[in-house]
């Protein structure tokens, strides 16, 4: 009765997210744009992963350009952001598990921003265990996940909220190595 008292709660948790997700999904709440900064919300995204047990085994490093903005859904950008990060956490976290802790006990997550023209361009590369080919390709369809534990859904409506917002997302990755995930939106209304 104990470990049913346990489980019961942490499964039915675990449904509530996958329908809460899959309602996301098919009907994405309208945002309300504005310029957002992008240090800003970078530093709340990381004050928030740094709860995670996770993150302890990863190091932020962050190349940011000061004073760079996006025209996006605040709370969106803040969820984009919030979702590839986490990935890159748990990325590194497998790989730490199959190969032991990186240097200092730690691996990198990289961080940068820059100005292209009219649009802000951000850069999150992790040390994780990385992407072959066809899972860059399939990384952003619903239900399709690499997780043990995964339910496929968030990158499928971090894509979603990137294109609502008229974002552009491209992911680079090589198997046992790096994924970067690049978001750009345009600077301004």
């Amino acid at each position: 009765q104990e470990s049913f008292a346990e489980i019961v709660p942490q499964e039915v948790d675990r449904i509530n997210h996958l329908v809460e997700s899959l309602i996301d999904y098919a009907r994405p709440p309208r945002g309300q744009r504005s310029v957002v900064l992008v240090e800003e919300t970078v530093q709340a995204c990381m004050l928030l992963l740094n709860t995670l047990k996770e993150s302890r085994a990863v190091e932020f490093v962050l190349q940011l350009q000061e004073g760079l903005t996006v025209y996006a859904d605040p709370n969106q950008f803040r969820q984009i952001l919030i979702n590839i990060m986490l990935n890159g956490v748990e990325a590194i976290g497998q790989k730490t598990a199959r190969e032991g802790p990186g240097e200092n006990g730690r691996r990198p997550m990289t961080i940068s921003s820059r100005r292209e023209g009219e649009w802000a361009c951000i850069s999150i590369t992790d040390s994780g265990i990385g992407m072959t080919p066809d899972e860059i390709r399939r990384a952003t369809e619903p239900f399709y996940t690499t997780k043990p534990s995964g339910t496929g859904m968030g990158l499928a409506v971090t894509k979603q909220l990137i294109d609502e917002n008229n974002g552009i997302l491209e992911i680079q990755s090589e198997k046992n190595r790096y994924t970067t995930f690049t978001i750009r939106f345009r600077r301004q209304p």
